[in-house]
């Protein structure tokens, strides 16, 4: 029954990400039906059982702010709310109209619904990974396929790219680029990271198992060249592909996000004793061997794209400062989830052209569509998460290495929000919430009792 759980939570996200991450209702809508069952079928197998394999006091400092933000999101849906609360627009369109209208925070119902569901699908998966992820088969089993899935899109992604097809599935792509199965290479780029640090986590977590017995450092070399050109190869190989496939998307923020997410994997997992310090060497020395020859290989253009960074013509830095400044007409209660496109239109000056559908920085579209306090509330998990995933990996006598991969994956998409939009694509969303999931699951002891 375990191994159905790891596929059970992996394989909304990864089948969402096939079908362009998600941007589209059709596709978003099965995610959160998905989410939902998978949710139901857990509480039905705690019941049985019992109660909680973790039980909820224990995730209090996660689940109290993000229950806070779910009635934070409603209170924007409601209609008619406190005086002083709807936005002053639904009144202006009543005197336009002529007619009555019902006042709401949110500028869009509609849209702000939408982004409710998803953000209830997403804390699904989260709790879901939390109580199935306690058992390490399911914890490494899901590190598994989201390795898998996200090779099989790197490889999509390079198949593509090498055969000049410039398409993203059946619809026109970017030529030249590397995106895989979704339109955006940024968003491509956390994917690719993702899966790249998967993969490490994942050979540094099985080198650490067999490096176990061995005593010699002549031993220990020995057993990580059996390993990675044996059992590990095909990881060693996904590491391969996954970078040269992430330096190919070209996209600045997404391999500097990646690169400090692999330190922090290889700083917490490498300083483990059971290395030896030849060991240590030889593996620092070969992930930086991959490094420099993929680079040589594909990553003349990321490289370029870099040094050729200059944050005074960079268009989105022109945004941020508009949206900040929109942010302070409702600072404290925003113009409602998922309503950005409505309300920078408002705000847009004439020398900032094209049409803006994110702000291409989460957290502050968060700032302006939800207010200073839903923003805080909705940030505060992630990092209750990502914290006590990397506090308590390193304490790990065993399986470190998945609240390490957990740890170092929401700082990856986190930093990578702060400057695009990652964490609103459903698939990388929900991807990472089960990621989170199993790593706090995991971040406590076997032997902790948790159920009450």
């Amino acid at each position: 029954m375990l191994r159905y759980w790891a596929i059970a939570l992996v394989l909304p996200p990864l089948l969402t990400l096939v079908l362009f991450g998600g941007v589209h209702t059709a596709v978003w809508a099965a995610l959160v039906a998905a989410a939902g069952a998978v949710l139901l079928a857990s509480v039905r197998e705690q019941l049985a059982a019992g109660g909680p394999t973790v039980h909820p006091r224990h995730l209090r400092w996660l689940a109290i702010p993000y229950l806070l933000a779910l009635a934070l999101v409603a209170l924007q849906l409601w209609p008619a709310p406190p005086a002083g609360l709807a936005h002053p627009l639904w009144a202006s369109a009543g005197q336009a109209l002529a007619t009555a209208v019902t006042p709401r925070v949110s500028l869009a119902p509609a849209d702000t619904l939408d982004a409710l569901m998803r953000l209830a699908a997403y804390g699904a998966l989260f709790w879901v990974a939390v109580q199935a992820g306690r058992s390490r088969y399911v914890a490494r089993a899901v590190l598994r396929w989201v390795a898998a899935g996200c090779t099989a899109f790197a490889v999509y992604g390079l198949v593509v790219y090498l055969g000049g097809l410039g398409t993203v599935l059946w619809l026109e792509g970017t030529p030249g680029e590397v995106t895989g199965t979704l339109v955006n290479r940024n968003n491509a780029a956390t994917v690719l990271g993702t899966g790249w640090l998967t993969v490490t986590a994942l050979l540094l977590g099985e080198l650490r198992e067999r490096l176990g017995g061995a005593e010699t450092a002549g031993e220990r070399r020995r057993v990580v060249a059996g390993y990675l050109l044996g059992s590990g190869l095909w990881l060693t190989g996904a590491w391969l592909t996954l970078l040269s496939a992430l330096l190919l998307t070209h996209s600045r923020a997404g391999v500097v996000t990646s690169l400090l997410g692999l330190i922090v994997v290889v700083l917490l997992l490498l300083s483990r004793r059971v290395f030896g310090a030849l060991v240590r060497r030889t593996v620092v020395a070969l992930i930086a061997l991959g490094l420099l020859a993929t680079l040589a290989l594909s990553g003349g253009v990321t490289l370029d794209r870099l040094a050729g960074t200059e944050l005074e013509t960079e268009q989105r830095f022109d945004a941020y400062a508009v949206v900040l400044d929109a942010a302070g007409d409702a600072p404290w209660i925003g113009t409602g989830l998922g309503t950005f496109r409505e309300v920078f239109r408002f705000y847009q000056p004439a020398d900032l052209p094209g049409q803006w559908g994110m702000a291409h920085s989460t957290y502050l579209e968060l700032l302006l569509t939800g207010g200073w306090p839903l923003a805080l509330l909705l940030v505060l998990p992630g990092v209750v998460a990502i914290g006590t995933c990397l506090v308590s990996a390193p304490m790990r006598r065993r399986d470190g290495h998945i609240p390490t991969l957990a740890g170092a994956v929401g700082l990856q998409v986190g930093l990578h929000s702060a400057v695009d939009f990652s964490l609103q694509i459903p698939a990388i969303a929900a991807m990472t919430a089960v990621l989170l999931g199993v790593g706090v699951a995991q971040a406590w002891s076997s032997r902790a009792e948790l159920s009450r």
